[in-house]
């Protein structure tokens, strides 16, 4: 919330969503709406939604026009009101959403949707967090990978610190005496591998630090399918700075990662997972400000492969679209190695339909010739008019 009313253009409103079968998720969300009001924000929603309930609800978020969008709940769930915020061109100001801040989770909803996505950090295995049993944060999470062969969460750290706190609370007293032990608990200040912990009265922590994670673009020296796919996750303050604040649109998030040149776009495997580029057919195109092949508009075609524009239809010609270009009325497509080949005025144009097509009984280049059994008059009538020499 801090770093969202500081900035030069900073959130004055804000939205939460949240999993509505999770309790865990609503806590999240509350503590975020209290947080935000401290700062003087203007809550504009607070709710919590069932998964068929996302989109018409996003829509409803979208006419609200919050400033931030904070989202708590599964991965599932980030990735609904990602897709749904997506589909509805719906962009705040920034993107708060709980279950974003690892590449997996990346991986999963893509890069092109993912990044600038800030998550709430409640520990990171920092060498910085001293441990008295551990050595650090970072030690311990070496020594978790080590037993359990999988990366530690927050709540593995958080375990492991009560556990250290309850063994420095009985070595205190020298009893196990439940009250003697809650009493040193309540009086105790221990820095851990889960950080500094310390308890009011009530048993809650206090001076808990909460960190910030952002979802950021790989750099433009990595591989362009590297781009795409996955992305960098890291820990704002200090040397990274948060970055994509206001959102840009969603059509342009793609755009700086998108993976294909112009002329070309992306296919996908059965996974629904990119494979390779491919270059746009003939009739279509991609520019560098669009994510997909689009069909040449009338008034342009487009002939070739892997376009990454549609030519300008020539003069006397009719294109309707596509791959299509055809004489117009009063004008004759002569041969020509040219795809588009070389439009010509008829004269008079009346002797030619459009498409080549002949008035009458005229035919060949120019509609100047006659079919068989015809004659041209050689003079008082209209160049049109011919005369009927069958018998």
């Amino acid at each position: 919330m801090e770093l969202a009313a500081s900035q030069q253009t900073p959130a004055q409103s804000i939205a939460t969503i949240w999993d509505a079968g999770s309790s865990f998720a609503e806590r999240l969300c509350a503590g975020a709406t209290d947080h935000a009001r401290r700062f003087g924000m203007k809550v504009v929603d607070a709710t919590g939604i069932a998964d068929q309930a996302m989109m018409p609800h996003m829509r409803q978020l979208k006419a609200m026009g919050p400033d931030l969008l904070v989202g708590c709940g599964n991965l599932r769930s980030a990735e609904q009101i990602l897709i749904s915020a997506s589909s509805l061109s719906f962009v705040p100001f920034g993107l708060v959403l709980t279950a974003v801040s690892s590449r997996d989770a990346v991986r999963s909803v893509g890069a092109h949707l993912a990044n600038y996505v800030m998550s709430p950090l409640v520990w990171e295995p920092s060498d910085s967090v001293k441990c008295p049993v551990f050595g650090s944060a970072r030690d311990f999470a070496t020594a978790y990978r080590a037993k359990f062969n999988e990366e530690p969460l927050p709540e593995s750290a958080a375990a492991a610190a009560g556990g250290i706190a309850l063994l420095a609370a009985i070595q205190a007293v020298s009893s196990l005496e439940q009250n003697a032990v809650r009493q040193a608990l309540l009086s105790l200040s221990l820095q851990t591998c889960y950080g500094q912990l310390s308890f009011d009265s009530n048993g809650t922590r206090t001076s808990a630090e909460t960190l910030t994670q952002q979802v950021q673009p790989l750099g433009k020296d990595k591989g362009t399918m590297d781009r795409w796919t996955t992305a960098d996750i890291v820990t704002l303050g200090g040397t990274h700075a948060l970055s994509g604040w206001p959102l840009p649109t969603w059509v342009q998030k793609e755009i700086d990662v998108y993976p294909c040149i112009p002329g070309e776009a992306v296919v996908l495997d059965n996974s629904g997972n990119v494979s390779t580029c491919k270059q746009c057919p003939p009739g279509q195109y991609r520019t560098p400000r669009s994510v997909e092949c689009e069909e040449c508009v009338p008034g342009t075609y487009g002939t070739a492969s892997g376009m990454s524009q549609c030519d300008i239809c020539p003069s006397g010609a009719d294109c309707p679209g596509n791959t299509q270009v055809f004489a117009k009325a009063g004008f004759y497509r002569l041969p020509s190695a040219s795809q588009s080949g070389t439009f010509v005025e008829c004269n008079p144009r009346e002797l030619c339909l459009g498409k080549n097509q002949c008035n009458e009984a005229h035919q060949g280049i120019l509609c100047q010739h006659c079919e068989p059994g015809y004659s041209l008059p050689l003079w008082g009538l209209k160049r049109l008019e011919l005369s009927d020499t069958k018998t």
